[in-house]
This record gives C-alpha cells, structure tokens and sequence, in this order.
C-alpha cells in the first residue's frame, strides 16, 4: 500500500465585516520535509490535491488491500 502524509491547517483570519462570511485560509505540511502551501480557499486546496495525484505515478495512484 502506498500512501502519504500532509499536515492541514485551518485558521479563520481577520475580522470579518458585520454580515460578511468568514474568511478561511488553508495550509499543507509535508511533514518529512517541511514544504508548506497556502491556499487561500477551500477549491484552490482541492485543485491542489486533484492536480497532486494526477501526477503521481499510476501504480502509486490505487490503494492496495
């Protein structure tokens, strides 16, 4: 089985206007070499993982059972 590790953080930032909804930031970890991504939103992350795993080798793509 192949698989690999981030470490996601999310944070609410600044203080958002009266009725305007919260502002989430979003960060990748790799934790075997410490590279960090910033997404500024939820979609920009999941085309980051989407685009990640379309390069992965196909052989590391599928799950083993």
């Amino acid at each position: 089985m192949h698989y690999h590790s981030f470490i996601l953080t999310v944070w609410q930032e600044g203080a958002a206007l009266p009725n305007a909804p919260p502002v989430w930031r979003y960060t990748l970890e790799n934790p075997h070499t410490g590279e960090r991504i910033g997404f500024r939103d939820a979609n920009e992350l999941g085309r980051f993982l989407n685009q990640w795993v379309a390069l992965l080798p196909p052989d590391r793509r599928s799950v083993e059972e």
